[in-house]
């Protein structure tokens, strides 16, 4: 694995950090961590993190594996049903597993849209979100303050 080369100092870490560079972090007998989740796409956005982006890919690989046994079957009204249940297949064990926390899916089941052999849908995802930051505030107390 890589190999932190030097320990840098924390104003060093939050400027690479803040440049959308991520770094390599020792933690001692835990070990080295690549320390960061940023990308290098300078909109601030939902997409500006790597862990948003390996979900979108991960996404769209379990979820096109899973629709190739659909084609060149009947596009009937019930079509859209079993459409349905291989999305929820993909993805209800990915949000148990807390890679995200709500989606929501969109079929257009017309017959137009049957007409055209199309089977349109849209797939909202809300991905979980990383904690990047902690703030802890530590109070020291007198010994005579009681507590309830």
């Amino acid at each position: 694995g890589k190999k932190a080369r030097k320990k840098l100092k924390l104003r060093d870490e939050d400027v690479l950090y803040e440049g959308r560079i991520n770094y390599i972090k020792p933690f001692g007998q835990d070990g080295d961590r690549i320390w960061g989740d940023k990308n290098l796409q300078t909109h601030d956005g939902i997409m500006n993190r790597i862990s948003k982006r390996r979900l979108a890919l991960e996404l769209k690989n379990r979820l096109s594996k899973s629709f190739v046994g659909l084609f060149f079957d009947p596009n009937d009204p019930t079509m859209a049903d079993t459409f349905e249940s291989a999305i929820k297949a993909v993805l209800d064990p990915i949000r148990t597993q807390r890679g995200i926390t709500d989606y929501r899916i969109e079929i257009d089941n017309s017959a137009e849209a049957r007409d055209r052999l199309e089977l349109p849908a849209i797939i909202h995802v809300k991905p979980t979100q990383l904690l990047e930051y902690i703030d802890i505030s530590l109070v020291m107390t007198p010994q005579g303050v009681q507590w309830a």
